[in-house]
């Protein structure tokens, strides 16, 4: 009996991956404090393209700059 997943180890179907949802969760988490902790500001006058293949993603890369937030206790930012 053919299926869509059948050859496909650790993609889908009854072989898929057990920690592939477990790794989204990381990887969201993990963004959410890196920008909780750091802010972000583009490299003015570069050019931006993107290249398509597997994935769409920047033909030369994407230049910021990148600072470390001031801590800010939860009572100061209550008030």
């Amino acid at each position: 009996m053919f299926t869509c997943c059948r050859f496909i180890p650790f993609s889908g179907g009854p072989r898929k991956c057990v920690g592939d949802q477990f790794a989204l969760l990381e990887a969201t988490v993990s963004l959410a404090i890196f920008v909780q902790n750091f802010s972000f500001e583009l490299i003015p006058d570069q050019t931006i393209s993107m290249t398509t293949g597997a994935t769409i993603h920047t033909t030369n890369g994407l230049y910021m700059k990148v600072k470390q937030r001031e801590k800010v206790s939860v009572l100061a930012a209550a008030l």
